[in-house]
């Protein structure tokens, strides 16, 4: 009997997450923590950078690699994303 892909997928995770905090753990822990700025922007935590990495590692299955941290590509995608950035994008009109 071939085990179907959404078992293999799980079982995947399981392997991946074992031993590791889960992505509501790590919020949970960035909720508590002191935000040196959060005077100043009440939302950071919520935009900030940490919140992103880890919601990407957990959506995509996998962490960024060193190269690529250093390189800036997480820094980049929270950029994109960002509400500074997506709030001047032209909204497409046409159905």
């Amino acid at each position: 009997m071939e085990i179907s892909n959404v078992t293999k997928n799980k079982k995947r995770e399981e392997e991946l997450m074992e031993g590791e905090e889960t992505i509501h753990e790590i919020l949970a822990k960035l909720e508590k923590a002191e935000d040196p700025i959060s005077d100043q922007n009440p939302y950071y935590c919520y935009q900030g950078f940490w919140v992103h990495k880890f919601v990407l590692k957990d959506f995509s299955g996998f962490p960024f690699s060193v190269e690529e941290e250093n390189q800036g590509v997480p820094k980049k995608i929270e950029q994109l994303c960002s509400l500074e950035n997506m709030k001047n994008l032209e909204v497409p009109t046409a159905n």
